[in-house]
């Protein structure tokens, strides 16, 4: 008991410093947005969102799932020189496939063959920042999988302050105001960003001649189905979007990209927990292969919050619509069904143990590619009669599905009980209060299927309830013991 207690504890300490650095990086966005949206002009902002999406992409590609490898093995052995062999094969791969990519970007500009989205100072800029994502990504992985999460929080925030800075500089004092502005500060961004991830995990940048430590061949298989599965998993999640575009209006489309922004409250919660729960309970699973009791605490904890933060989004939606202005009011009827996006991905991220503990990782392109086509279909069939109310709910009802696949693909190789049949109810009368909220006004029934829901949820997980707040007090209790304690160390000597 004393061991699962140290360990929750740990969790909830790294979780809010995570958090922490979550807030202040959204709280820097919703600064610096309506500033560059002012002073740039929709075609050079819009531009700067593809130049994103294609670095995202290329990054997402050029590594070759060896990022996902690197979390899979970094615990498989404790030498540090098996560690560092590890870190040193899961970059040069990517950066050797950046450099011969960005060769082949060049040429294809240069011939002029083919016409190419970005092409001059743009393309090398974009060359440059994949190759300095590639070694953020893998730095920072490696500041993840060792649980030094202050540093991991510090390049975040100041990658972020470096852009909302060089954006200021350029656009303020330089008046410089067009795309190439723009892709500078994202490039100073994701350069500051890797630097300091590469200092802060400095003692692992070796390249001596390190043996055969690591199984390269087992790597690789490991991660290359991950390039298919995130292919799929873009189209996934752009269908909503391209659904809008094509089958309804752009007034549609803009409106339910308000609601979306709405749904980015959940990073908070989703984004500190997904760093932090695979590095995890990989490593649980690497040194106690038996024991399950961590996997299903924590798939109880994190149900527990994000249904909590779900119905607490779908209570106070008009309050938070007001804030979009006039013109996206109608968002209030989007917004109830996009909340199974982030709960029920962050959910599948602890039912997901099966597939990565038996390696069979070429199992998430099934389950990217059956909620891909659930998405498409329902878009197809909801958008034209329902606008974005449609595409809403299709998104929502294709995350369930996604979390439905996902869970028992993985339970198939690696059984753990997660007390499915709680979460299912829980699923079911939440549909119901999204399906409510969506085509109907009456605070009445929103207040009513709120108090419904929460009661539910206190309910089903009423012992995982307790415990949270047990380790909470605990938590609270031990910050109040060291506060106490430095405070007498401090103390002048008479």
């Amino acid at each position: 008991m004393i061991i699962k207690e140290k360990s929750s504890q740990n969790f909830i300490f790294h979780f809010l410093t995570i958090s922490f650095g979550t807030v202040i990086n959204i709280a820097l966005g919703i600064l610096i947005t309506p500033m560059i949206t002012r002073l740039v002009s929709t075609d050079d902002y819009g531009r700067l969102s593809i130049f994103n999406m294609y670095t995202n992409i290329a990054t997402m590609i050029l590594c070759m799932g060896l990022d996902q490898a690197l979390v899979r093995f970094f615990y498989a052995r404790e030498e540090k020189k098996y560690k560092q062999e590890l870190f040193h094969f899961c970059l040069t791969i990517p950066m050797g496939m950046a450099l011969i990519a960005s060769f082949i970007f060049y040429v294809v500009d240069r011939s002029r063959f083919f016409h190419t989205e970005f092409s001059g100072m743009i393309l090398f800029m974009f060359c440059i920042n994949i190759m300095a994502a590639i070694c953020g990504r893998i730095a920072a992985l490696v500041l993840r999988v060792t649980y030094q999460s202050r540093l991991y929080v510090i390049c975040q925030i100041a990658g972020k302050v470096a852009y909302s800075g060089v954006i200021l500089l350029v656009l303020g004092l330089f008046r410089s105001r067009n795309f190439q502005s723009l892709a500078f500060a994202v490039l100073c961004s994701t350069i500051i960003t890797a630097v300091v991830a590469m200092i802060f995990s400095v003692e692992y940048w070796t390249f001596k001649p390190f043996g055969t430590w690591i199984k390269r061949r087992e790597i690789l298989q490991y991660g290359f189905p991950f390039i298919l599965s995130m292919g799929v998993t873009t189209i996934f999640e752009a269908a909503d979007k391209l659904s809008l575009q094509y089958l309804s209006t752009y007034k549609e489309l803009g409106i339910y990209s308000s609601a979306m922004s709405i749904i980015n409250i959940f990073a908070i919660i989703q984004s500190a927990f997904n760093v932090l729960w695979a590095p995890m309970q990989t490593e649980h699973y690497i040194k106690n292969p038996n024991d399950t009791s961590f996997i299903q605490r924590g798939n109880s904890y994190i149900t527990i919050l994000m249904f909590f933060a779900g119905f607490h989004l779908l209570l106070l939606k008009d309050i938070f619509v007001l804030i979009l202005g006039k013109e996206y009011r109608e968002a209030v009827y989007i917004l109830p069904f996009l909340i199974f996006h982030p709960i029920m991905y962050t959910i599948s991220e602890t039912t997901c143990s099966g597939i990565e503990k038996s390696k069979r990782s070429y199992l998430n392109i099934f389950v990217a590619l059956g909620a891909c086509i659930v998405n498409i279909l329902g878009n197809c069939i909801l958008v034209p009669i329902y606008g974005g109310r449609g595409a809403a709910i299709s998104t929502g009802i294709s995350y369930i599905v996604f979390f439905i696949i996902r869970t028992v693909l993985s339970n198939k190789y690696y059984y753990i009980d997660y007390h499915l049949k709680k979460l299912c109810l829980l699923c079911i009368t939440t549909i119901i209060f999204s399906w409510c909220c969506t085509f109907y006004s009456f605070p009445f029934i929103t207040i009513s299927f709120y108090i419904i829901n929460i009661t539910l949820l206190a309910v089903l997980y009423r012992v995982e309830i307790r415990e949270c707040v047990f380790i909470g007090r605990e938590y609270i209790k031990k910050l109040r013991y060291k506060k106490e304690e430095k405070g007498k160390n401090n103390e002048p000597i008479n």
